[in-house]
């Protein structure tokens, strides 16, 4: 039976309650997902808008389940830029998929060789 590929939304799923629980700090998350343009105004301000910490980080994997595939890396890197190292070594998997897609997507000259094209039409 062939596997099924990792995809955001199961590393979010999978990890929920350990980043739940271990976050420590929602408020600079939701401010570093701001500045890299994952959240905007009203989505940092609902999060801190809540008082319970774990609360916080249920409303941060809330919105983040609907913003796309680059939410892992942005989350991912909010939590090593937060001090939330332990946390980030849960999404490690999921980014590294990420990348070798990104990776595997890029044609090596441009333009893409036709069997590249045709590579990432398949993938896509």
């Amino acid at each position: 039976m062939a596997r099924r590929p990792i995809d955001y939304k199961e590393g979010l799923r999978t990890n929920r309650s350990n980043i739940v629980d271990n976050l420590a700090n929602a408020d600079a998350v939701a401010d570093y997902l701001f500045e890299k343009h994952f959240f905007d105004d009203e989505m940092r301000d609902s999060v801190k808008q809540v008082l319970v910490t774990k609360d916080k980080n249920r409303k941060i994997l809330d919105i983040l389940h609907y913003r796309g595939n680059n939410v892992v890396k942005g989350l991912y890197d909010a939590f090593m830029k937060t001090e939330n190292k332990d946390v980030a070594q849960c999404l490690i998997p999921y980014v590294e998929v990420l990348e070798r897609k990104q990776q595997k997507n890029d044609p090596k000259g441009w333009p893409p060789t036709e069997e590249e094209h045709k590579q990432m039409e398949r993938d896509s």
